[in-house]
């Protein structure tokens, strides 16, 4: 039997009209939810009648749509400031805080503090650039903004950064889990002929599968919860096991040498090995290949507004990321190992939770990573496109097949690769300096200069290009550390 047309029990003709002519002016028949809702509205407030009374309105044509169909329209103010905070705080914390430790064995303590706090400031200002420039663009990707200050024939190149940067940091995600959790697994249960990774990222990909397939950053907030709390689990053991002093001198679990993280005479250290610190805290700020969606789903989202809630992410990330570089440091000393969680003894009870916990952190951090390699993806897929297919990739069945060919590619190339670290390396400090300092800057500065003029605007844009160069250098000297050290 065929479906029957939208209809509007209403003895308002006037109503019935608007509804019925929304629909008929929708484009190709699509209505996202945002128009719906307007409708809706306009007939609410054309028909007095309807206040008090039951009425229905059948919508299955819009919703039938937004099922089979998915934009980034269908997708705006939907996401609360404490889910943009909880967000935030597990796109950056799990994975950017573990290497930190270490690189206090070449600098002291006061220079660490004060980057820390510098890159802090850099990444909140970056991102609310991100969110003064839709607003001046009337645009809300990166490619349009582009397209807009810059020229459409390049608008391809922030999409191919954004598509580097986070496909190579969601490998090194995945790569850093398997390493964490192939300690755990049981060795009787792994075939002697392959290794106990493929088996640890074999057995993660059907669960990550449905929370790599949303579109919708508020829907991972669910995650984004339990993800920080167990980051925050793993913030406790590094903290409680630095002042209990197990791994002191005497301490249940101490090796080696007594421990002096903190003498006097380094405390202002500084030395050529310190670029590893500057090179992991510019990477670890990273969260703007997600400016846009962030700005775009925040209910009621104004560039002040934004910049309060994402100053109120980064700090807490970066409390994370000064406790566990302290506390860290201060448990093992020059014995600290790259990652953290590893330099705790196997038998510590405590630690092996934390790693577990910390493990599903990242995980938990993955899919918000996901959403924007697949979306800068299907954007990059339709510039390749003539103007009339460059709507199949809006529909939901061909966003979610391509979710499933992304993250097999990663997990297969996770499994295949034993090192990915220096490529890693590179990718994240070329592309992922881009992402941080040059494109939020250059998209900014261009917008001042073509809707509201230098004059006036002199010392801001000197500031925004001051951070443009200071991106540039620090891609610079990410490659530097990369090949040298």
């Amino acid at each position: 039997m065929a479906s029957s047309p939208p209809v509007v029990t209403t003895r308002s003709h006037s109503a019935e009209s608007t509804l019925r002519g929304s629909f008929s002016g929708s484009s190709a028949g699509h209505l996202t939810t945002a128009a719906a809702t307007k409708v809706v509205r306009s007939v609410n407030e054309q028909s007095p009648l309807l206040k008090g009374r039951r009425r229905t309105i059948e919508l299955g044509e819009v919703f039938r749509n937004k099922t089979h169909y998915w934009r980034w329209e269908d997708s705006v103010q939907t996401s609360s400031s404490l889910s943009t905070v909880c967000n935030l705080v597990v796109d950056l914390s799990p994975a950017g805080l573990l290497p930190l430790p270490i690189c206090l064995k070449d600098t002291g303590l006061v220079p660490a503090l004060l980057l820390a706090i510098g890159f802090a400031a850099a990444c909140v200002w970056t991102m609310s650039l991100v969110g003064r420039t839709m607003v001046l663009t009337g645009k809300q990707t990166y490619a349009s903004m582009w397209a807009e200050v810059i020229g459409p024939r390049t608008q391809w190149f922030p999409l191919l950064v954004l598509v580097a940067v986070t496909f190579g940091c969601s490998l090194g995600y995945l790569c850093l889990f398997a390493d964490m959790m192939k300690s755990m697994l049981p060795l009787e249960v792994v075939p002697q002929w392959t290794s106990p990774r493929i088996w640890v990222l074999a057995i993660i990909m059907p669960p990550m599968l449905p929370l790599c397939m949303q579109k919708d950053l508020s829907a991972l907030s669910v995650i984004s919860g339990p993800a920080g709390l167990a980051t925050l689990y793993a913030l406790s053991v590094v903290v409680f096991r630095a002042l209990d002093g197990s791994y002191a001198e005497g301490g249940r679990y101490h090796r080696g040498d007594a421990v002096q993280p903190f003498s006097h005479d380094r405390l202002f250290h500084m030395s050529p090995k310190s670029l590893q610190l500057v090179n992991a805290l510019a990477i670890g700020y990273l969260c703007h290949y997600n400016a846009c969606k962030y700005y775009r789903e925040l209910r009621g989202t104004t560039p002040r507004k934004f910049t309060h809630v994402v100053g109120a992410g980064v700090g807490m990330t970066s409390v994370s990321f000064i406790t566990v570089m302290v506390f860290g440091f201060s448990t093992f000393g020059s014995d600290v190992k790259d990652v953290i969680l590893s330099s705790y003894a196997s038998d510590d009870g405590f630690a092996n939770v934390a790693r577990v916990s910390l493990s599903a952190a990242i995980l938990g951090s993955l899919p918000l990573m996901f959403t924007g390699l697949r979306e800068s993806v299907v954007e990059l897929l339709k510039l390749c496109c003539d103007p009339e297919r460059q709507r199949e990739f809006d529909r939901t069945v061909v966003q979610d097949m391509l979710s499933f060919a992304l993250l097999c590619a990663l997990v297969l190339v996770a499994m295949a690769c034993n090192n990915v670290w220096s490529v890693l390396n590179i990718v994240g400090a070329v592309c992922g300096s881009t992402t941080i300092y040059v494109l939020p800057c250059l998209l900014y500065a261009e917008s001042v200069r073509r809707f509201l003029g230098v004059e006036g605007n002199r010392l801001e844009l000197a500031a925004v290009y001051g951070m443009l160069a200071v991106g540039v250098v620090l891609g610079i000297l990410g490659l530097y550390v990369s090949f040298v050290f």
